[in-house]
């Protein structure tokens, strides 16, 4: 499932960029594998992070999450020719960032929807709401 389509792109660079950033041969199109291959590329690098708290990948991205993605794929487009500018080098670089302190819990999404692995996901006592020690009085008792 790609984040991402190329119309996304658009709202961060223009068709004629689109089109420099993939054509190899010169043409005056998209190429779409090129593209393609450059979205799953990103898919799989947002998984990567994302999947390390939730289930990947992410059934309705938000805008936050998309706005990465975008980060992310204009950067390898305009990198592929050399051509990135600072801004471009810069927001590719906070995008990467985010997607870290989201696999490290540092960001946790807003939607509900999003599932955390039960690895992940802490176990409180009911009448304290406080977490459940590992090691207490009584698991420790026949050590």
């Amino acid at each position: 499932m790609a984040y991402i389509e190329q119309a996304d792109l658009l709202t961060r660079m223009t068709e004629t960029e689109l089109v420099q950033t993939t054509n190899d041969a010169g043409g005056d199109t998209v190429d779409t594998d090129v593209l393609d291959g450059i979205l799953s590329e990103v898919d799989a690098i947002v998984d990567a992070h994302v999947g390390v708290r939730y289930s990947a990948p992410v059934e309705s991205p938000s805008q936050f999450l998309k706005n990465q993605c975008l980060s992310i794929v204009v950067f390898k487009l305009m990198n592929r020719r050399g051509m990135a500018p600072e801004h471009v080098e810069r927001n590719y670089d906070d995008a990467m960032k985010i997607l870290d302190k989201i696999a490290k819990g540092q960001i946790e999404f807003a939607d509900t929807a999003l599932k955390q692995p039960a690895s992940l996901r802490t176990t409180k006592d009911t009448v304290t709401g406080r977490e459940e020690s590992t090691f207490d009085r009584k698991k420790l008792e026949d050590f």
